[in-house]
This record gives structure tokens, C-alpha cells and sequence, in this order.
């Protein structure tokens, strides 16, 4: 599942989800805390994350719904199109997608919006065979703290109930913990050095 989608510059695996995302799941759901050094979320205690060269993949535990459902998360220092406003406008659009075996088809929009969520404003946007046929693919998307995010949630259209309360508790979940950058002040000068590295007068 290597079809990658280039977002203004960051390329990421697409990701695949239902809009059954945003309903209120009735299932209760085991999580752990899952942490990078810019994103914090709670995942299914049924889901593994690794580093997968400049991303991060998530995916269930069980061999059996492995190939059903997948999450990327990237990060990477914001360009001059990396802002809020281009990410909407580059996610309401419809994709033309070609297979592994050479058919193309074109996606549809299910969902755009901005959302927030814990005092964060994202493009949240949900396609359908965005990436691969029939399967559903949400994105989020933000630029915070010096840091521009994207995360792609992956369900398969035909599987999704299974994960939509863990997917839920995802996204309501999700937080961004990059730290502002630290502006280096201006060097002293020598009239305002410390008196010990001040020159001795004669």
C-alpha cells in the first residue's frame, strides 16, 4: 500500500476511513498513550506503531485486520504553502488514482472542514478511493508550533465498523506537543558584558 499523495509537499501514505468516524461509538475501547516528539494521541491497545523511515505507521496487532486498517503520521518543518487555508483548498478537490494494475479512478469528497480539537485548528477531510478503490480515507491535517503535521487514518470501506470506536478515540484524542522554537537573543555587547569579562582598567 505504497500509493503515496503529495500534500503540499509532504508526501505521506494516504490513509482510509468511514464517516462512521464521526459518530459517537458505543464500544468501549482499551487505550495506550502513543507519542512522537510533535503528535500525542490514544490508541487501541491493539495497535503497534513503528518508524518507518520519515514516518511513522501504525497498524492492528492481529494478522487478520492488518491489511483492513493503517494510520501514518509525518511531520516536517512548514514551507510558504504550508498553512491551513492551502491544505482546504488542496483536500476539497477530487483525486484521479492509478492502481498497482493501471486503472484509474477518480475519488470523491465525503467530508471537508476545520475542527478543533484540544485548542487546535485542523483540516479534517474525509475521501473516498482517494488512494485505493473503495476505501475510505480521512485526513488531518495542521501547522502549529513550528511544525506542519499530517495524519492519515485507513480503513477498508467494507470493514470499518470494527474500528470505529478506536479510530474514534483517536481523533478526539489527538494533540499536538511540538514545542514553539526558542529565538536566540542578541549577543551582549562589550559595554554590557558581566564585570569578571569586562577589560581591567590601567
Amino acid at each position: 500500500m505504497r500509493n503515496s499523495l503529495k500534500l503540499l509537499g509532504l508526501v505521506i501514505l494516504g490513509g482510509m476511513i468511514t464517516t462512521s468516524f464521526c459518530l459517537q461509538a458505543k464500544t468501549v475501547v482499551k487505550t495506550k498513550t502513543f507519542k512522537t516528539e510533535f503528535i500525542s494521541f490514544e490508541l487501541s491497545d491493539q495497535w503497534d506503531c513503528q518508524m518507518d523511515g520519515t514516518e511513522y505507521v501504525c497498524r492492528p496487532i492481529s494478522d487478520i485486520k492488518k491489511t483492513d486498517a493503517i494510520i501514518i503520521i509525518a511531520a516536517k518543518i512548514p514551507g510558504p504553502d504550508d498553512n491551513l487555508k492551502a491544505y482546504y483548498t488542496y483536500l476539497k478537490k477530487t483525486k484521479k488514482v492509478s492502481d498497482p494494475s493501471g486503472q484509474t479512478f477518480t475519488s470523491k469528497v465525503n467530508l471537508i472542514k476545520y475542527k478543533e480539537i484540544a485548542q487546535t485548528q485542523w483540516v479534517d477531510a474525509i475521501h473516498i478511493s482517494s488512494e485505493l478503490k473503495n476505501f475510505y480515507t480521512r485526513y488531518l491535517t495542521t501547522v502549529k508550533n513550528g511544525v506542519a503535521i499530517l495524519v492519515t487514518y485507513s480503513v477498508s470501506r467494507s470493514r470499518h465498523s470494527l474500528f470505529a470506536a478506536e479510530l474514534n478515540k483517536m481523533v478526539s484524542s489527538i494533540k499536538v506537543i511540538a514545542k514553539p522554537p526558542q529565538l536566540a537573543g542578541p549577543a551582549p555587547s562589550d559595554d554590557k558584558k558581566p564585570a569578571s569579562e569586562a577589560p581591567e582598567k590601567k
